[in-house]
């Protein structure tokens, strides 16, 4: 399944840069056992993660670092889905300092992961 994971704030902008290098970091770091890539370090759009899952437990890591993350730099996420077509996506859950900590297994639930 593919997922993305994208921080939302309204001082995106601003906590941007930050954002960006701590993922890059986390996924260069050798006991990060994530498929994962980070995604758009430029002035505009999306920033966050692309990743691949095939079972619940693919979904840990990558929720447990984005909730520290959000804790810290003060933003939510959104997590969704693609579909066939990278065009065609669906927002499943939002989590961070104001929504609060992700459920992983009600999240792979609604995602039809076994």
């Amino acid at each position: 399944m593919k997922l993305y994971i994208y921080a939302e704030s309204e001082e995106l902008e601003k906590i941007r840069p930050t954002l960006h290098e701590a993922i890059s970091q986390w996924l260069d770091d050798d006991s990060t056992k994530v498929e994962a890539t980070a995604v758009n370090d430029e002035e505009a759009g999306p920033v966050g993660i692309h990743l691949q899952v095939k079972k619940p437990v693919h979904l840990k890591e990558p929720l447990n670092f984005l909730q520290r993350q959000a804790k810290s730099l003060k933003c939510d996420f959104v997590l969704g889905c693609w579909f066939d077509d990278e065009q065609d996506r669906e927002d499943i859950c939002f989590f961070g300092h104001e929504e609060g900590k992700p459920d992983m297994f009600e999240i792979a639930c609604y995602i039809g992961l076994e």
